[in-house]
């Protein structure tokens, strides 16, 4: 860890956050987050886990405390390849539902994987998944998200939000009438609906 927190005050950041810094060390992605966000961060990363397991996100290696810092050490993210390519702009990334229908496509399918992976991301817009050299679709930052079967209301309407305008537009009329009928029922309904949509792809 030592040696991780000198190579960062040796290292200029990439980007900036409300709360963070991003540096690329030893071609990793470094965050270094103020302290007091670290029960947070434990539960964004045990997320981000979840889903990297599942190959659906980038891997976390370190979450550590050091000092009033919170250092998370993870794949580093191409941020070339991320589907804003106006974010450099000043403009703001696009809904899943307001992509091209390839990009959309794509995205729709992360988005059930996810959720087959007991993860709900509830800030899914184009700024928080691309595609790796690969080709395989990652989601990032998970600190709006939680797990699919024990997930708030709010994320669960959230996570109809932003998939009823994508199943629409790509012709899945039937899981898009499952979802707007699940919308106003309890949260329990919603999680159903969203568990057997999922499973349908």
């Amino acid at each position: 860890m030592k040696n991780l927190l000198q190579a960062i005050q040796t290292s200029k950041p990439v980007a900036f956050g409300g709360f963070s810094e991003l540096y690329v060390i030893n071609n990793k992605a470094v965050k270094l987050m103020e302290d007091t966000c670290y029960t947070d961060v434990l539960q964004e990363t045990y997320r981000q886990r979840i889903a990297a397991d599942a190959g659906l996100a980038p891997q976390v290696y370190t979450v550590e405390r050091e000092g009033e810092k919170v250092v998370v050490e993870m794949d580093l993210i191409d941020n070339t390849r991320w589907f804003h390519p106006d974010a450099e702009e000043g403009i703001a990334p696009t809904l899943l539902g307001e992509l091209p229908i390839d990009q959309m496509t794509i995205g729709l399918q992360l988005y059930m994987n996810l959720l087959k992976a007991n993860i709900v991301h509830a800030d899914f817009h184009s700024g928080n998944w691309f595609m790796d050299e690969d080709g395989n679709a990652l989601a990032i930052d998970f600190g709006l998200g939680s797990e699919l079967d024990t997930c708030s209301l709010t994320h669960a309407k959230r996570a109809i939000q932003f998939l009823f305008p994508a199943l629409k537009a790509l012709g899945f009329e039937s899981e898009a009438e499952d979802l707007h009928f699940a919308f106003d029922g309890d949260v329990e309904e919603i999680r159903e609906a969203l568990a057997e949509v999922a499973s349908a792809f």
